[in-house]
């Protein structure tokens, strides 16, 4: 054997416990050496092996509950080990695992944990299972419901017709906490269809309870808005697509609708109004025309649904219309079709000085005004009524004087007056205040004698 060869054995390792190797040159002594210690060396083997990781049980909680799981394993060669769960959400202080799962956290989950030595390592397989409790989170946005202010996201708007989107001040994320007033929009693709300010601090936005379309392969433009009732003080801005671009007016329908169908074709029902849109007020509602996105701007609405019409405007427009109950414009002239008033009046009243009254309003609800009905009338009293009113007349100026007297005006005739002083004809000059009380005797005296005159004639 030469110098710096070398032997090479191979040794398996399977089923075989820790040994020693030796190695001795020269075991003949050919070789007349010195020092012939260095001829021998002898190694010990010690085989590493495996660890072993006790197994872990399935777990079960509700989401917001808490997960521990404690690993336990032990080594033959007594070596440290190292502990790992393959899951993020999973804290870790050496064999002890803590997961203190969310709202957002429900689901099943097949985990892995693991023991190593450096080289060698164990690996057991276990379930989680993190079960939805809706009542604590219904919309999984990671907030508890009693204090989430918005419920629900883009999916759970009810539509069949839009592309939704929605932005609160200019950022989708829903999955928030909300306690301030932010601005709304609901897009369809990249247009606005729905924009309104909404107080978090006031009110809930359950989006779960809105539902919101437009026309579907109609010759005319429409869209409703359903469960968006705007709280007290706020009106929301709807946009419409001008799809008939021959007409320029449109029907809202102010309240809470399940379907487009339920504004009538003659916009004359209860909370329909007529609006045309010129950008002007009308019936407390403006529309106007965009021509860059081929859509009006509908503002002032609380619920609402909204259909073209179209607007026939027989008379020059006055800027605008301040009133819900405004009236018809004739047909005749210019043509076109015509809104005929349908006025709604109301019992008279009973006959007071002479005058009695009504109130009377358009069932139409049209723009213009045509022929509203008379609503105050001069009326004539029978002669029972007659008499009834000059007993109650001086009464009540002997009533009246009396309340004077009884002030002690400096003027001790100030309040003897009209029917009163006719009544008492020889009564003249007070000096002093026996004489006021004397004239209140006599008023008062003469106050029964009338109420007792009055009563007969009951």
């Amino acid at each position: 054997m030469n110098t710096d060869s070398q032997i090479t054995y191979e040794v398996k390792f399977t089923n075989i416990s820790d040994f020693e190797v030796s190695a001795i040159a020269d075991s003949q002594d050919f070789v007349e050496e010195l020092n012939e210690s260095n001829n021998a060396e002898r190694v010990a083997i010690k085989l590493n092996k495996r660890p072993s990781l006790s197994s872990v049980k399935n777990i079960t909680v509700n989401e917001t509950g808490r997960i521990m799981i404690n690993l336990s394993a032990s080594d033959p060669n007594e070596d440290n080990l190292s502990f790992s769960v393959n899951l993020s959400r999973f804290s870790d202080n050496y064999n002890i695992f803590e997961w203190n799962t969310t709202t957002t956290e429900s689901g099943n989950y097949t985990l892995s944990a693991n023991a190593s030595d450096g080289f060698l390592s164990d690996t057991v397989i276990f379930q989680v299972i993190v079960l939805d409790v809706p009542e604590i989170d219904a919309d999984n946005d990671g907030i508890n419901d009693s204090i989430d202010k918005l419920i629900g996201d883009e999916s759970s708007v009810n539509s069949s017709t839009i592309t939704l989107q929605i932005f609160l001040d200019n950022s989708r994320n829903l999955s928030r906490f909300f306690n301030e007033s932010r601005k709304i929009k609901f897009m369809d693709s990249n247009f606005t269809i729905a924009e309104f300010d909404f107080d978090f601090s006031k009110q809930k936005l359950n989006l779960t309870k809105v539902a919101i379309d437009k026309q579907k392969g109609s010759a005319k433009g429409s869209l409703f808005v359903r469960g968006l009732k705007m709280p007290e003080g706020t009106l929301k801005t709807l946009y419409l697509d001008k799809a008939n671009t021959t007409i320029n007016g449109i029907c809202i329908k102010e309240e809470e609708i399940s379907s487009i169908s339920e504004i009538s074709s003659n916009c004359n029902l209860d909370n329909e109004f007529k609006v045309e849109c010129d950008g002007t007020l009308q019936n407390s509602f403006t529309c106007a025309y965009n021509s860059t996105i081929s859509k009006y701007k509908v503002k002032g609405l609380k619920h609402s649904g909204i259909i073209q019409i179209d607007y026939a405007n027989t008379e020059p427009s006055s800027g605008s219309s301040e009133s819900s109950s405004g009236s018809t414009g004739s047909s005749g002239g210019g043509g076109g079709a015509s809104c005929i008033s349908d006025w709604q009046c109301s019992e008279w009243t009973e006959c007071v000085d002479g005058i009695k009254n009504r109130k009377c309003s358009d069932a139409s609800q049209c723009t213009f005004s045509s022929s509203k009905p008379v609503e105050v009338e001069a009326c004539a009293l029978s002669q029972n009524e007659k008499n009834l009113v000059n007993i109650i007349k001086p009464l009540d100026y002997v009533d009246r004087t009396i309340k004077r007297l009884k002030q002690g005006s400096s003027s001790k005739l100030a309040g003897v007056t009209g029917h009163a002083v006719k009544l008492m004809p020889k009564i003249r000059n007070f000096s002093d205040a026996a004489d006021i009380f004397s004239v209140i005797l006599v008023l008062g005296s003469l106050s029964l004698a009338v109420r007792s005159l009055f009563l007969k004639n009951i």
